[in-house]
């Protein structure tokens, strides 16, 4: 391993190990140069070099973080990019890139599925995202009573399934439900412990020390994801391979659906994997009907591409829409709008480099995979223009494909779509690119999937501070969330449309388990609040011309909360029999405009009780706390009054009528 590092020293040099500098030059010029000059491009035309560059610097490693290995270890699954040579590795001339998934095999069992005691299944809550937090705490949160949230079912926007049975009861499997797949044996070396089926083209691509390849592990009932960038150590065989780490960072969870696992097929049971490749066909770039279909109804995608020019040159990630958000195009391309990210564009800047790319769809309700290679192009357009209003549109060229059946024995129940995603428009830019066919979804799932989204009028609006405004939405049916959750809200800004996140800062009722009727853990209003900082196009817009204006909520979500807390999920009945009693105490700690979600359960715990409430504010000099200062109700609700000193203050909220 010692040698290969020292083969492929522009990412880390044997120097490394020298005199125990926190930061070695090495390091330090190696950070300053995280992107390729692909990437760099992108980041540039999408004006935001400056802060891709400062967030590379920050995120990105050469070794996985300590914090991060229990994630990796304990995945069940892993997707795997790399690329197949059209010569001698010396050439560095790319014939393919793919992105193969890696599943781990089931432990033997009982027929029907893995026995009780090897599933730990989440504790009842609203949300299945509290899964960590509760195991966690290690201890059950009292079970709810669904019978008046069932039937207000009909009348509130519910986007992240808070009162669905369907998410409210998660089933998480142990590492005894499934043999290990990933071991590390140290921050800088990852073992994967199986292979892929014979027919993939890993074996093509994995079988020489120093190829490069990408690693995406994602959990999809938290939404959280880690990628690694590196090279092959060990040879591909049945028993898996090995990689040196090159760059490490986690990933926005963004555009991830929730899912979870509610059946692994025994491994008696589980069927030989059987591959399908276009191969077989007269012309391997065509996709036949059932796939076309298989395609425009899948609501995620995994993607590679390939920088030759480095030895860390494969990148992968994850992408997400509503379904049917990718297109299929004379029934050889694949054609998807470039949703808003992080703005590092570390997989479409390698196609400026190296225009092959490989996708990968996986059927997660059955364990089938679509993988398929070709070459990407990139197209900036006006947003107004874009598929789904996007300034970027991918046109995938295909070369050929392979589906597998039976790849995986984990069957996953579809949960809850993310909020973040736009709504699918089909513009003529889309039928521009064809030349005889164009197989849409996107009407159809349009039609499915805008049952969440809630028309809003900017009802009225005040300043907190220069740069800070509170607007008050009036929503067009009650929209239901926890106070300290987050809404994703669609402005048009000069006739495109813009999602951007906000915190909402006004609060319903109770935040807590038992701190009151069971139904209390759910609020609903047709009036919310959100606080926004001036700092973008988007929001300049928002604080200049929000009168009269309009928009849509895509729904509410988000886990910091404080019925989410290990501390509330670890007292469990206490809270139920003793709610907010003497012993009960909280700290709110934040920085600049990040008080507005604890602002929203402070107002949450206070709305929940019949007494008084005592809060001690402690702050610093340099900041002004205005939002703390006066805080404005609906003309239905209290006003309450916030006596803040320049040091430290310890006040009584009494509600007082306005």
């Amino acid at each position: 391993m010692a040698a290969l590092e020292a083969q492929h020293s522009e990412a880390r040099p044997a120097a490394a190990a020298a005199v125990g500098e926190e930061h070695p030059a090495w390091q330090r010029e190696w950070r300053a140069n995280v992107f390729n000059r692909g990437e760099k491009d992108m980041q540039t035309r999408d004006g935001g070099r400056e802060r891709a560059q400062q967030l590379g610097e920050h995120k990105v490693a050469t070794e996985v973080h300590p914090s991060s290995v229990h994630f990796l270890q304990t995945r069940h699954a892993l997707y795997v990019g790399h690329v197949v040579l059209a010569g001698p590795p010396s050439n560095n001339d790319v014939a393919e890139a793919w992105l193969t998934p890696i599943f781990a095999d089931p432990n033997p069992c009982a027929a029907g599925g893995i026995p009780a005691h090897h599933v730990a299944g989440f504790a009842l809550t609203t949300r299945p995202a509290a899964a960590e937090a509760v195991c966690l705490a290690e201890a059950k949160v009292p079970p709810l009573h669904t019978g008046d949230v069932a039937a207000a079912r009909g009348r509130f926007c519910d986007s992240c399934g808070i009162t669905s049975d369907a998410a409210r009861l998660c089933s998480v499997f142990q590492a005894g439900a499934y043999k290990p797949l990933v071991r590390l044996e140290s921050t800088s070396f990852i073992r994967v412990l199986k292979g892929p089926p014979e027919s993939d083209p890993m074996w093509k691509s994995c079988t020489t020390p120093g190829a490069p390849v990408s690693l995406t592990f994602l959990e999809f009932e938290t939404r959280k994801r880690y990628r690694v960038s590196g090279v092959i150590c060990d040879p591909l065989t049945e028993g898996g391979f090995s990689v040196t780490t090159m760059e490490c960072f986690s990933i926005c969870p963004r555009y991830i659906q929730q899912r979870t696992i509610d059946f692994v097929c025994p491994a008696e049971e589980m069927p030989k994997p059987v591959a399908h490749s276009s191969l077989q066909q007269q012309d391997p770039s065509r996709l036949p009907e059932d796939l076309i279909e298989f395609i425009t109804s899948r609501d995620t995608m995994f993607i590679t591409s390939v920088n030759p020019e480095l030895a860390r040159g494969v990148d992968s990630s994850h992408r997400g829409g509503r379904p049917g958000f990718v297109r299929v195009v004379d029934k050889s391309k694949l054609v998807w709008g470039d949703y808003h990210g992080k703005g590092m564009f570390q997989v479409l800047g390698n196609t400026l480099i190296c225009d092959k790319v490989g996708v990968t769809f996986v059927d997660f309700e059955h364990g089938h995979t679509l993988q398929v290679t070709g070459t990407l192009r990139v197209v900036w357009v006006d947003p107004k223009d874009g598929l789904d209003h996007c300034p970027r549109v991918c046109i995938f060229s295909i070369s050929r494909w392979l589906y597998t059946e039976f790849a995986s024995a984990f069957h996953w129940k579809f949960l809850a779509l993310s909020s973040h995603h736009p709504v699918l428009i089909d513009t003529p830019l889309l039928h521009s690119l064809a030349s005889s066919s164009v197989d849409s979804a996107a009407d159809h799932w349009r039609a499915v999937g805008e049952a969440p989204l809630v028309k809003f009028h900017i009802e009225t609006a005040w300043s907190e501070s220069p740069c800070m405004k509170t607007f008050r939405l009036r929503m067009e049916r009650p929209l239901m969330w926890e106070p300290g959750q987050y809404g994703t809200f669609c402005f048009d800004v000069g006739g495109a449309p813009f999602l951007r996140c906000f915190s909402v800062s006004s609060a319903t009722r109770a935040v807590v388990p038992g701190a009151g009727s069971c139904d209390n853990l759910l609020g609903a209003s047709d009036c919310v609040e959100i606080s926004v900082k001036l700092q973008g196009r988007v929001t300049s817009w928002l604080h200049e011309h929000w009168e009269g204006s309009d928009g849509v909520c895509h729904g509410v979500e988000g886990g910091f909360t404080l019925s989410m807390s290990a501390y509330v999920m670890a007292q469990g009945n206490s809270i139920v029999e003793h709610p907010f009693s003497s012993w009960w105490k909280l700290l709110f700690l934040s920085a600049g405009s990040g008080v507005t979600p604890m602002m929203s359960m402070l107002r949450g715990i206070r709305n929940s009780l019949s007494g008084s409430l005592s809060i001690q504010v402690r702050h610093t000099k340099k900041m002004q706390p205005v939002m703390m200062q006066k805080t404005r109700r609906c003309p239905t609700s209290s006003t309450y009054t916030w006596s803040v000193a320049p040091t430290t203050c310890h006040s009584r909220l009494n509600g007082r009528r306005s």
